[in-house]
């Protein structure tokens, strides 16, 4: 009976690099390989980018990865490293499953890739390297390299026994980033490991900090601690409400209304809503959380961009976390909470509030259109009616001081 035998071409694998989506998203997929193979141990990442280092007649510029502080990798693991799609079996609780996506990312940034590497407990560093790693057609036969013991340079900073792994790739072919924007991009995805203290991650020598977020108070935070909600499914959610003006500069962009999602502490999306409209203005837009997916039965997809959201799976994470985001909605349809301060103190912070809502700076539409309609029945401009409002409540509670540039006042004062 005739027969035929499956084959790839390297030609596909070119093709497959493809689909990655920004040099950022690349850099991730080389940063997810030596978390998975940390252990116990608190991992450091190195990533040094120089988009001016010339490559003889190819493009420019020079990204390493390096780590250190975990497993590492000897002659046996780079024969592992290089097999597509094959290798040492992956934990559930790594962030990799296709032994795929570090190769492919090589690719997709770089013409030359080399790798220097030593197992932890070994005082043997191999090397190879690959001057068309990047648009090679043809599969060959890489050469490994014992290199002698390193008696200066980073290496030799080491212990002769720390694992590490340093990948440089030469001839950038998608490097249209800055690095404050790879820096924003590292911290948001390995923000959960970052706050553990498992992984410190620097680029270009500044290392990363995990961001805090401004709970509102007054708001319950809605919670589950791990729970297994399939066969080999586990899930940790909180859900809250955030006080988006008490953001860092540059946060509120990348902290999405709705739920962040990551897999054993990698972001893969955020802005969930489970089928919850978050998506208007108003007070909804404060609706943030994020939840962690685990287990051998529930990956995201290859790319680590998104989920099958049409699977049983997916269906029974919705109905945990859909009734926790419909309560935090409840919460926030209440009064919202002022500080706990002087008396004055909160109503100036409402003033400067309701001014942002009617520059349509803020997410309170619904309130910017209340103070509209009642600012147009007292015949004022809206600024003038919520400085009406709020000396009036002052004077209401015999608060008498001079407050928005506004001397001390009568009652005659408040009359519009």
């Amino acid at each position: 009976m005739p027969a035929a035998t499956e084959t790839i071409g390297r030609s596909a694998l070119l093709s497959f690099a493809t689909n990655y989506k920004s040099a950022s998203e690349a850099i991730m997929e080389l940063v997810d390989n030596p978390i998975d193979y940390r252990g116990d141990r608190q991992l450091h990442i190195e990533v040094d980018v120089d988009f001016t280092i010339p490559n003889h007649g190819a493009p420019n510029g020079r990204i390493s990865i390096r780590d250190y502080g975990g497993q590492g990798m000897d002659i046996d693991d780079l024969r592992n490293w290089l097999r597509w799609g094959d290798g040492e079996g992956h934990e559930e609780t790594d962030i990799g499953q296709f032994h795929v996506g570090g190769k492919l990312a090589a690719i997709y940034l770089a013409e030359k890739l080399q790798v220097t590497c030593r197992r932890a407990g070994d005082h043997r560093i191999w090397h190879f390297q690959d001057e068309h790693w990047g648009s090679r057609q043809e599969f060959v036969e890489l050469e490994f390299i014992e290199l002698p013991a390193r008696t200066s340079g980073w290496i030799s900073e080491l212990g002769n026994d720390t694992g590490f792994v340093q990948i440089t790739l030469s001839g950038i072919k998608h490097g249209h980033f800055t690095l404050d924007e790879l820096s924003a991009t590292l911290t948001d995805t390995y923000e959960t490991i970052i706050e553990s203290d498992d992984l410190v991650i620097s680029v270009n020598g500044d290392i990363l900090t995990a961001y805090t977020l401004p709970w509102l108070s007054g708001v319950a935070l809605q919670e589950i601690d791990k729970v297994e909600i399939q066969p080999g499914v586990f899930l940790e959610a909180r859900v809250g409400a955030i006080n988006r003006r008490d953001l860092p500069r540059g946060m509120s962009e990348r902290v999405m209304p709705g739920i962040r999602t990551d897999f054993n502490g990698r972001k893969i999306t955020a802005g969930e809503t489970f089928g919850v409209n978050l998506h208007g203005r108003g007070r909804s837009q404060r609706v943030f959380g994020d939840i962690s997916i685990s287990g051998p039965n529930f990956h995201p997809d290859q790319s680590k961009t998104g989920w099958d959201l049409h699977s049983a799976e997916w269906a029974a994470i919705t109905r945990h976390v859909k009734p926790m985001i419909q309560q935090v909605l409840r919460d926030l349809e209440g009064p919202l909470p002022t500080p706990a301060s002087s008396p004055v103190a909160p109503k100036r912070t409402a003033l400067s509030f309701n001014m942002s809502w009617i520059n349509d700076d803020g997410p309170e539409a619904d309130e910017a259109r209340l103070i509209m309609r009642e600012a147009e029945a007292m015949h004022l401009q809206p600024k003038e009616w919520i400085k009406f409002v709020v000396r009036r409540a002052l004077v209401q509670q015999g608060e008498r001081h001079q407050t928005f540039g506004t001397p001390v006042w009568d009652d005659a004062d408040i009359v519009p």
